[in-house]
This record gives structure tokens, C-alpha cells and sequence, in this order.
């Protein structure tokens, strides 16, 4: 059996579970499969939603929905199930739910937006950057013409000296 058949067998199995085998728990009242039902409902489709790989944007708000749809949504629809000594528990995960679907929701949209303006940033960076090679070669050959152009004055100084020194002399 191949991993991505493992992981949709395993996902399949989990939400099975969360969506009919909590349930049932709740009206039957198996106490003692209440919470590892629930559990296993919950954060194994949390995981995979986590893992798969779509816009971040759009996960992020899978992501956030997921945890509105099992902290809020699935308590209130069996509320009048859930037993005395379980409502405790049950306010714990419904705030587990609820913040962290939240958080990580959130945390992949702001990872997503920051990746945008950095983009976005690197685009102005690159629209200021300009070739400048042209002029620094004209540069560098107007230096080395001032070069010759400096020599031959220096010659020519020379000459009219020695020129100079050679009409003195006699």
C-alpha cells in the first residue's frame, strides 16, 4: 500500500470516527469513548489539513473554519448529549478547537502576506537598480586619454627646458 493511500485511508478512518463514532458515544453514553473519539476526530484531519498542500491563503481559512466547525459548531449541535461529568473536558476542547485552528490559521495568512510584501519589495529594489557600465567605460577611457593627453604636456615641458637650459648654456 502506497504512503498517499495510507494517509487518505487514515484521514477517512479519523473523520468516521470524530463525525459518527463521537456522536454515537455521546447518545449511547459510552463515557469512556467520548474523549478518544473526539480526539482522534479532531486532530488527525487538523494534521493532515495542516499538510496539505494548497494557496495558503485558502488553508488558512479551512484551517480557521475547521476549528470553528469542531469547537463551536459539533458542541452545540450535541450539547444536550454531552454528559455532566464530561462538560468540563468539553469546555477545555472546545477552546483547544477554537484557538488553535485559529492560530494556526491565522499564522499561515500572515506567513503568506509577508511572503507577498517581500516580493513586492524586491520588485521596487529591482525597479531602482540601473546599469551604470556604460557610463564608468566611457569613464575609465576619458581617464586614460587625460593620462596621455598629461604625459605629452609633460614631454612637451621637458623639451622646451631642456631646449631652454641647452640656449642658456651657450
Amino acid at each position: 500500500m502506497n504512503k498517499s493511500l495510507k494517509i487518505k485511508l487514515a484521514l477517512s478512518l479519523s473523520i468516521l470516527i470524530g463525525l459518527v463514532g463521537f456522536p454515537a458515544s455521546l447518545i449511547f453514553r459510552f463515557d469512556f469513548f467520548i474523549f478518544p473519539t473526539l480526539f482522534i476526530g479532531f486532530f488527525f484531519p487538523f494534521l493532515m489539513l495542516l499538510e496539505y498542500k494548497t494557496e495558503r491563503v485558502l488553508k488558512g481559512l479551512f484551517v480557521i473554519l475547521y476549528g470553528i466547525f469542531w469547537g463551536i459548531g459539533i458542541p452545540k449541535v450535541f450539547e444536550q448529549y454531552i454528559p455532566e461529568s464530561f462538560e468540563q473536558n468539553m469546555e477545555i476542547f472546545k477552546n483547544l478547537a477554537v484557538f488553535a485552528c485559529s492560530g494556526a490559521g491565522g499564522s499561515i495568512i500572515a506567513s503568506h502576506s509577508e511572503e507577498q510584501y517581500k516580493k513586492e519589495e524586491k520588485l521596487v529594489v529591482e525597479e531602482i537598480v540601473v546599469d551604470k557600465t556604460q557610463k564608468i567605460e566611457t569613464l575609465i577611457s576619458s581617464v586614460e586619454d587625460l593620462k596621455k593627453t598629461t604625459v605629452r604636456i609633460h614631454v612637451a615641458y621637458g623639451v622646451v627646458l631642456f631646449i631652454g637650459f641647452v640656449v642658456l648654456a651657450i
